[in-house]
């Protein structure tokens, strides 16, 4: 009742949830070159909500939209099938400062040799 009372204030979800999905979507991308991936989950009440940033080299040949979109689609029945109420956004970058925690921001740029 307390773990529900929390979601329902928009606290962030357990650690094992984040966890379990984390393993879906590093499961999923298992076929890519990941450089590095950010997963962001909230649950507020019955529905989550998963963001995920999926850092590419930059010569990575990408086939076309439609094997990313579908990898995608791959991620997101997965993803129901622990958690029928989920909707996903998964992105696809080169540059990791898009997926970066805002706190780590900073530390991206410069990395990259940019500017705030």
């Amino acid at each position: 009742a307390w773990q529900a009372l929390m979601e329902l204030l928009n606290r962030a979800p357990s650690q094992q949830i984040v966890q379990a999905v984390t393993d879906i979507v590093q499961q999923c991308t298992a076929t890519l070159p990941v450089q590095k991936i950010f997963v962001r989950v909230i649950q507020p009440g019955r529905s989550r909500m998963v963001l995920v940033h999926v850092v590419l080299p930059s010569d990575f040949p990408v086939q076309g939209l439609p094997m990313l979109d579908a990898l995608r689609a791959d991620t997101l029945q997965k993803l129901q099938e622990t958690h029928r109420v989920t909707a996903l956004d998964m992105v696809f970058t080169a540059d990791l400062m898009w997926g970066a925690p805002a706190g780590q921001r900073a530390k991206a740029f410069a990395a990259a040799g940019k500017n705030q």
